[in-house]
């Protein structure tokens, strides 16, 4: 486990939404049944349009259904959306809701607060009302209730919620260990000779304000936001593919 990680936590957790990625997978099965058959009979410019056809379905799949899901680890949440990364460290991480899809508050390298909202994970409002009535049918069990008016984004944003509170504390534990461990040290170059001392003094003063500035600048411990190439090449790619079969065979 990475120091600094939330206790307990020694992998990663996933959360993305099965009927997309089920969706996903079906088309590009689809898809790869019919480039086969395209390749075996094909062989006019309607089989060349085709095949672009189910390429930029192809990419549109990976993008919407295969790619998108939120991502905990040791190192803090990354939000993977159809073309964009947000990547969060706990220690930028300030707060996480689901009033309708997941939302994440975090500090951006600039200082300023910023929201990342996931592709995944969205809640729509008959979803919300339809939950609402299974926790009002439910029995007469405050547990039970509490339970049936979850929905899959309200308990991702509360097992977010719990780890970041998980390295929060073990961060206040770290950091109180370490202070307890260099009180000793000080205390004994205190004993020393007077310029001693103060060469002691100024180090510890270093060193603290290389801590501070280490928590509160660069972009490892700052929230950033990254454009995902792979998936930008997955939708234009085809696009061109698309566009350039169509002129040539209208042209032609």
């Amino acid at each position: 486990m990475a120091l600094g990680a939330p206790a307990g936590m020694t992998g990663k957790r996933v959360f993305r939404s099965t009927a997309a990625r089920v969706s996903g997978w079906a088309w590009l099965v689809f898809a790869a049944v019919n480039m086969v058959d395209l390749a075996m009979r094909g062989r006019d410019s309607a089989a060349l349009i085709a095949a672009a056809v189910l390429l930029l379905g192809c990419g549109i799949a990976y993008v919407i259904g295969l790619r998108p899901c939120v991502v905990a680890d040791e190192t803090g949440v990354r939000v993977h959306n159809p073309l964009r990364d947000i990547v969060v460290p706990w220690s930028a991480l300030e707060k996480i809701a689901a009033p309708g899809s997941l939302r994440i508050t975090y500090t951006g390298s600039d200082g300023e607060r910023h929201e990342a909202r996931s592709w995944v994970l969205q809640t729509s409002p008959r979803e919300r009302a339809k939950a609402e009535r299974r926790a009002a049918r439910s029995p007469e069990d405050d547990i039970a209730r509490y339970v049936m008016n979850r929905t899959p984004a309200d308990f991702a944003a509360e097992q977010l919620t719990e780890l970041a509170e998980a390295h929060r504390r073990t961060s206040k534990a770290s950091t109180g260990a370490a202070q307890a461990g260099a009180a000793p040290t000080g205390a004994a170059d205190t004993g020393g000779s007077g310029g001693q001392s103060g060469a002691g003094a100024a180090d510890t003063g270093r060193t603290g304000g290389t801590g501070a500035a280490g928590s509160g600048s660069g972009d490892e411990s700052a929230g950033r936001v990254n454009w995902w190439p792979p998936a930008v090449v997955a939708l234009v790619g085809p696009t061109l593919l698309l566009i350039g079969v169509v002129l040539a065979v209208t042209l032609r």
